[in-house]
C-alpha cells in the first residue's frame, strides 16, 4: 500500500482514484520535489515513496508537482504591498480636539473652571461649566464636613473596659 508523500495528502495507491508517480532519478529534480512536498519528518525513500497525480497539472508527471493545498489559497497580503502608514481615526481626532491644556484653564482663588471647546456633535454627556462649578462647591463642602467629623472623633476619648468597671451606671 502506497501513500502520497505530500504533507497532509492521504491518497493511497490501492484506491485507484489517482495514479502514483515515483520520484525522478535525477537527484536535483528529486530534491526539488522533496522540498515541494514539505515533509520535515523524514526524507524521501526513492524505492518506495510516491506522489499522487492530484498534485500534477492535468495529472501528467512531466508537468511536475505544482498543486498543493497550501499553494491554492493565500489568506495573507503580499508583504511588499502592506502599507506601514497609520491612519488617524475620527475618534482620535476628536479626542485631540477635546484635550484641555494648562493654557485653556482659568484659575481663580475659589474655583477651577476649564474652558472647554464647543461641541462638534449634536449631543453631549459632559457637564456644563455651571454644573461643574456647582459640583465643585458641593465637594468642597463635603470635604470640610468630613474633616470636621475626623477632628471631633479624634478628640473623643476611646471607650475602654475600665470606663465600664469604674462607672456604676454603665454596669447592668
Amino acid at each position: 500500500m502506497t501513500i502520497c508523500f505530500v504533507f497532509s495528502c492521504n491518497h493511497q495507491g490501492l484506491q485507484r482514484t489517482c495514479k502514483m508517480f515515483r520520484f525522478p532519478a535525477n537527484p536535483m529534480l528529486a530534491r526539488r520535489w522533496e522540498r515541494l512536498c514539505r515533509r520535515k519528518d523524514r526524507s524521501v525513500n526513492a524505492a518506495s515513496d510516491r506522489i499522487c497525480s492530484c498534485h500534477f497539472k492535468d495529472g501528467i508527471k512531466d508537468n511536475g508537482p505544482t498543486l498543493f493545498p497550501w499553494s491554492s489559497v493565500f489568506d495573507f497580503e503580499d508583504p511588499n504591498k502592506i502599507s506601514r502608514r497609520t491612519v488617524k481615526t475620527e475618534t482620535e481626532v476628536d479626542c485631540q480636539e477635546m484635550c484641555v491644556t494648562s493654557s485653556d484653564v482659568n484659575v481663580t482663588s475659589d474655583t477651577f473652571v476649564p474652558q472647554l471647546p464647543p461641541h462638534s456633535h449634536d449631543h453631549s454627556y459632559q457637564l456644563t461649566i455651571e454644573q461643574m462649578i456647582e459640583e465643585h462647591k458641593n465637594l468642597r463642602l463635603q470635604v470640610k464636613e468630613l474633616t470636621r467629623q475626623i477632628q471631633t472623633m479624634s478628640l473623643k476619648r476611646a471607650f475602654t473596659l475600665e470606663d465600664i468597671i469604674g462607672d456604676e451606671r454603665k454596669v447592668c
